[in-house]
């Protein structure tokens, strides 16, 4: 199914300085092309930041491997849904889930772009550990934002302190 032109890009010093952010390109189109985007045209495309100490040669592999299982699932994720993975975010010792956020948790005009095929939101894929992610799964996306902007993760850091979401 990824024979369709998805691309990964890598940004490095985004949004930040020692950040880098892995972002992908026509997976929305492949929702499209294959059915699991809605009838409207909303799809998605990720995003992935991580602290730059922790780009490996894995990383990109492990971030085309989640593109593949989520074209596997042929269906669109929902903001209170995360991703349990089969291996830990490469660079973490205990971070196996990652949680869709809107990406409005950098800016306003990364969330979404409107074209005449329909609405492409961008979700920034959160690594978490399990227990934060089972919390996370329980707010719906304003509480959840609310919370994020209270702790002010660094969420690109795969060793910052748990995130305290409340059970």
């Amino acid at each position: 199914m990824l024979g369709d032109p998805v691309e990964v890009a890598g940004f490095s010093d985004t949004p930040g300085e020692g950040i880098v952010t892995l972002a992908t390109c026509g997976l929305a189109d492949l929702g499209r092309k294959h059915g699991f985007a809605r009838a409207d045209g909303y799809a998605q495309e990720f995003l992935l930041v991580i602290e730059g100490k922790y780009l490996t040669e894995d990383l990109p592999d492990f971030f085309f491997s989640v593109l593949i299982a989520y074209a596997e699932d042929h269906r669109l994720l929902q903001w209170d849904e995360a991703v349990r993975l089969r291996m830990n975010v490469p660079g973490s010792t205990d971070m196996s889930w990652l949680h869709p956020w809107p990406a409005v948790y950098f800016s306003d005009s990364f969330q979404s772009v409107s074209t005449a095929k329909g609405e492409t939101a961008t979700c920034l894929m959160i690594p978490m550990r399990e227990d934060e992610a089972l919390a996370a799964s329980k707010l719906d996306v304003d509480e959840l934002c609310e919370k994020l902007d209270q702790l002010q993760p660094e969420v690109w850091a795969l060793d910052r302190p748990r995130l305290d979401l409340g059970s």
